[in-house]
């Protein structure tokens, strides 16, 4: 009786959890300034003086090397590691990467071609000036400066709004952010104490797991010029709940084993864990 209160409440915690951050996302999504994903943010350095090469040379290396170790973690373990956490995280590093990549390549060569093309505008323009030069009525001027305005108007795309995969590229990576700090967390602060006698190979992918994702994130975002709108961590909210209902069920299909022992929702004092990480949320919502 005792398991099913537990149960009970803790449902109640994660639905009124979950429920809250789809609220806060409805309601705060598109709604202020803060919430507007422009292009030229998702792919140009904070720093003008940077190339954005050098930020896609960066992810396109962070994508390959949180695949390689996340690969080698399955040749080690198996396919079981995904029911943990800290897997789930490192495939959502992968994917950020993987989609900023893609995102930070075209977005570059997009603007390579147009101002390849503002160039040769620009060219025409001043040519047209230089058969002008010697004088010209008032409206053969006019045209000159109506034609060099539109030029400038069609390719100026510093307000270019992000489409729909930098939009997804956004959301994740502030999902990933999340992420990255609560792995890392209980990770150095909650489990590595207690560990000794490990293998040097399983230390070294553990390292990787629980370090260099933090380390990927931190590095992006001093390169990168990406707004952080606090409300977004409702995605990360909503990303654990997935998380915590996926163990749910794998436990209820029959698994009786979980991986992390506070996840286990009849256990005396399971509520009091799923209302310590609701206010957790809540801390990182405001």
């Amino acid at each position: 009786m005792e398991g099913l209160v537990s149960l009970l409440l803790c449902s109640v915690i994660i639905v009124v959890c979950a429920v809250a951050a789809i609220v806060l996302i409805v309601v705060k999504e598109g709604s202020s300034h803060t919430s507007t994903v422009y292009t030229d943010n998702l792919w140009k350095p904070s720093c003008s003086s940077l190339h954005p090469f050098w930020l896609l040379a960066f992810r396109f290396l962070a994508f390959l090397y949180s695949s390689t170790i996340l690969i080698t973690d399955v040749i080690v373990s198996g396919f079981s590691i995904f029911y943990f956490y800290t897997q789930w995280s490192f495939v959502l590093l992968i994917t950020y990467f993987g989609v900023a990549t893609v995102v930070s390549a075209i977005a570059a060569s997009r603007s390579r071609l147009s101002g390849s093309h503002f160039a040769k505008a620009e060219s025409t323009v001043g040519l047209i000036k230089g058969l002008y030069s010697g004088g010209g009525d008032v409206e053969s001027k006019n045209a000159i400066a109506t034609l060099q305005m539109y030029w400038e108007t069609v390719f100026a795309d510093d307000e270019e709004l992000a489409t729909y995969w930098g939009f997804l590229m956004q959301i994740i990576f502030q999902t990933l952010a999340g992420a990255a700090v609560l792995t890392d967390a209980v990770y150095w602060l909650g489990l590595f104490p207690f560990m000794k006698d490990l293998p040097r190979s399983y230390d070294f992918l553990e390292i990787n797991l629980h370090g260099m994702n933090a380390v990927f994130v931190l590095v992006d975002i001093m390169l990168n010029r990406m707004s952080f709108p606090w409300f977004r961590g409702a995605y990360f909210t909503l990303w654990t709940v997935v998380y915590v209902l996926f163990q749910w069920s794998v436990h209820a299909l029959g698994v009786q084993w979980w991986p992390y022992p506070f996840l286990d929702p009849t256990q005396k004092y399971g509520p009091i864990w799923y209302l310590h990480e609701t206010s957790n949320y809540k801390l990182l919502l405001t």
